[in-house]
């Protein structure tokens, strides 16, 4: 069933029909009873492998999407334990026609996974759909990343991408748009101003891993330490 159609139903406030409309999923009678459950702080202790992970999952995506404005936390002891969690929400969501993922930004719900040692890795595949429009917008986004942490300079990107014919002024609306639809969706943006040139900030890194140029050196993020990006000149 496409999110258009799903949103039109009254079951779409109804965690239990959400999760079987969206995706096909046939919970225990134990995990109904948590889907359905309204209090608000619910303790959960179930055996191992009684499907703790996938319910409670389903869940935090299903309050993303029906209450607006919200921000969902997965908090664990290491960041392996939150990372589990988190692989599982980003499966779901990467199994959802693209209308319904499209729908989730749009609502402007954002699901941050948070481990006490540090921040979950979020899909390269993802964060690319949801930043880039376009061909020209993955390229550029691409070109500098491959630049490393010492940047590049805007004026230079055109040089690099030949094929798409690039004005350089239309580089920093392409910076702008892609990291306002990353930060839109995740919280935080994939490029920063370093100087006169642009770089990946520590969030891309996380994403895209490190580039050749910075594979043997140590990566610093002005973004991180509070620095003002500049303008582009």
């Amino acid at each position: 069933m496409s999110f258009s159609k799903t949103r039109k139903c009254t079951s779409l406030r109804n965690p239990l029909e959400f999760v079987k409309a969206l995706f096909k999923f046939t919970p225990t009678q134990y995990q109904e009873q948590l889907l359905r459950d309204e209090s608000k702080r619910i303790v959960v202790r179930w055996s191992r492998q009684a499907g703790k992970t996938t319910t409670i999952a389903l869940r935090a995506i299903w309050f993303a999407l029906t209450h607006d404005k919200t921000l969902s936390l997965i908090v664990a002891p290491s960041l392996r334990q939150s990372m589990i969690m988190g692989d599982r929400v980003q499966d779901y969501l990467a199994s959802l026609p693209r209308e319904t993922r499209e729908a989730l930004i749009e609502k402007q719900q954002r699901i941050i996974f948070h481990g006490l040692q540090g921040y979950f890795k979020f899909d390269r595949p993802l964060v690319e759909e949801v930043g880039c429009q376009s061909e020209l917008d993955l390229a550029v986004v691409n070109l500098i990343f491959e630049s490393g942490s010492g940047g590049i300079l805007a004026k230079d990107i055109p040089g690099r991408l030949p094929e798409f014919g690039l004005e350089r002024h239309k580089v920093l609306r392409i910076v702008r748009r892609v990291n306002h639809n990353v930060e839109k969706a995740f919280g935080r943006p994939v490029i920063e101003k370093r100087g006169k040139k642009w770089a990946f900030t520590s969030f891309g890194v996380q994403v895209w891993g490190k580039s050749k140029e910075d594979a043997e050196g140590t990566f610093t993020d002005s973004w991180e330490k509070g620095e003002v990006r500049g303008e582009e000149s």
